[in-house]
Formats: C-alpha cells, sequence, structure tokens
C-alpha cells in the first residue's frame, strides 16, 4: 500500500503518490544546500521554487558576510581586539546561518510554504521570478 502525502497550498489541496511523493520532499530540501540552491530553481513545481528562493537568500547572506568580514579582517589585521571580535562575529553569523538552514530543510521536509526568519523576507523582496 503505498503512503500518502497531502500537500495544502492555499485553499487548494494537492495530493501526491508514492515515488512522486518522495521526489516532491527532496527537492524542496536541496534549496538549502547551499549553491544546489539553483537546481530547484528550475523545477515546475512551485514549493521547490519557494524553497529555493529562500536557500538563495542565505547564501547571498553568506557571501556578503564573508566578503565584508574579509575586507575588514584586511583593514584591521593588526589590531587584536578587533582580530578577536571579528572572529567571534564570524562564528555567531555561521551558527546562525547554519540555523537558518535547518530551520528551512524542517519547513520544506514538512512541505509547508512558510517563511524562514529574515531570508524569506530577503526572497520576497529581491526574487521575483
Amino acid at each position: 500500500m503505498e503512503k500518502m502525502f497531502a500537500f495544502r497550498f492555499g485553499r487548494k489541496e494537492n495530493k501526491v503518490f508514492g515515488a512522486e511523493a518522495r521526489q516532491v520532499r527532496i527537492v524542496p530540501l536541496i534549496g538549502y544546500l547551499g549553491i544546489f540552491c539553483l537546481i530547484p530553481l528550475f523545477s515546475k513545481d512551485r514549493l521547490s521554487k519557494y524553497h529555493a528562493k529562500q536557500g538563495l537568500a542565505i547564501l547571498l547572506m553568506e557571501i556578503f558576510f564573508t566578503v565584508g568580514i574579509l575586507l575588514a579582517a584586511s583593514i584591521a589585521k593588526y589590531a587584536s581586539i578587533w582580530h578577536s571580535a571579528m572572529i567571534w562575529a564570524t562564528i555567531l553569523f555561521w551558527l546562525g546561518a547554519t540555523g537558518l538552514r535547518v530551520i528551512g530543510i524542517s519547513y520544506a521536509a514538512r512541505g509547508m510554504d512558510k517563511d524562514v526568519p529574515l531570508a524569506g523576507y530577503l526572497a520576497k523582496k529581491l526574487f521575483h521570478f
């Protein structure tokens, strides 16, 4: 007997069975795995694109933060207090980004189209495709 998964999008209810259900549940998860977030953007599934946009927003936050930290570190490389502050800021940022990814993966695994904090807001503002 095949398992049935039901996903609710607004007022519609889409029912997916068997192997197709596994694919529908796996593709949105890929959206939170770094550069692989580009793969679900080419999918026809609305939920996959939704999570891919949020994963892309998290990836862009990570890129901009990393470039900013590298620039700040090159400017203040001789000031030890700034060096330790940047190390702690980097650790806290990456822990936060990992937390956002875990939240997004949990939403995608449950088939929810719920916004990840901050990433959902950025995805709505930046990506209109």
